[in-house]
């Protein structure tokens, strides 16, 4: 710290804990981390009301190796509402046609218990992150009240 300090090359923004601010553009950063870019939708241009949207799925991401999966603000834009919804509806419409010209599921698939012989599985070939979620909300929060058979079904989620 002394060093850029003593050399005005940066400037002391917190004494405890010890924090700088450099004055200058260190070299050999990637242009996209320091090039500027506007707050506006990627799609239309709408100003306000934007969300981020992640170009490639987190379902896809996970199986890629760490070296990919550690630049993934390359993979995140800006998006107005309604972009976001045809965005979402066509990245949709493109993992169902992955899936299936792949048999590659969807979903999380259901826990199979030693001794059964076939997967119980709902009509879209697994369990929806959501009712993934939703069901492990429940559970911990109400699990100890609930009617036995209603704990059952949604431990087997």
């Amino acid at each position: 710290f002394s060093r850029y300090l003593s050399r005005d090359l940066a400037k002391l923004v917190d004494e405890e804990p010890p924090a700088i601010m450099l004055l200058f553009e260190p070299k050999g950063r990637p242009d996209f981390y320091i090039q500027s870019k506007k707050n506006i939708c990627v799609g239309c241009g709408e100003g306000n009301h934007y969300l981020r949207y992640r170009i490639i799925p987190s379902c896809y991401i996970i199986h890629f190796p760490e070296h990919l999966k550690s630049h993934r603000s390359y993979d995140v834009v800006l998006l107005c509402v309604d972009c976001h919804k045809a965005a979402h509806a066509a990245a949709e419409k493109y993992k169902r046609k992955v899936a299936s010209e792949f048999g590659i599921p969807l979903y999380v698939r259901r826990v199979i218990h030693p001794g059964q012989e076939t997967e119980k599985l709902n009509d879209e070939g697994g369990v929806s992150p959501l009712q993934l979620r939703s069901a492990a909300v429940a559970l911990l929060l109400h699990g100890p009240r609930m009617p036995l058979n209603r704990r059952e079904e949604l431990t087997e989620v």
